[in-house]
């Protein structure tokens, strides 16, 4: 399909969202790249018709957070407006393949007796614990947050 004539502000946000290719111009072709293996690694298509549900997948996931971005810029309630039937019919799309991928791996499971999990391997998960702060030591006289919210509100009187 090719592009149509973009002329106007809307027809750009609309091509973005909903024609062509997912990569929109401006966007980074690695972190798309990135983004679909990251897809096929969680999950694990075999069949031709798998592959192409996860495909649908990454690109309804990268069409959504462009559309959440845009959502962000938007001035008017009517260009907030548009913005939100997209994201539904995204949302719609991304859903189907889901759905439809969930039923592929009970099938499969069901078949072969194997257990099969879309999240067991997910390579980029955070170490979340080298991120959090350790945690505070208890003060042995250090007041509540309740005592300090009584306190307070007794100020306030």
């Amino acid at each position: 399909m090719s592009a149509p004539a973009i002329a106007t502000p809307q027809a750009a946000t609309r091509f973005a969202l909903t024609y062509g290719s997912s990569l929109a111009a401006g966007e980074d072709p690695k972190a798309y790249e990135r983004h679909v293996k990251d897809q096929y690694r969680q999950y694990k298509p075999l069949a031709e018709h798998e592959l192409f549900l996860t495909q649908e997948l990454a690109d309804a996931m990268w069409r959504l957070n462009r559309a959440r971005r845009m959502e962000s810029q938007a001035t008017t309630i009517d260009q907030l407006a548009k913005v939100g039937k997209y994201i539904a019919s995204i949302e719609r799309s991304y859903h189907r393949a889901y759905t439809e991928l969930k039923k592929i791996a009970a099938e499969r499971e069901k078949t072969s007796g194997i257990p099969y999990s879309f999240h067991s391997c997910v390579q980029n998960e955070p170490d979340w614990t080298a991120v959090m702060p350790p945690p505070k030591p208890k003060i042995q006289n250090e007041p509540s947050l309740k005592f300090m919210l009584n306190e307070f509100q007794k100020s306030r009187r």
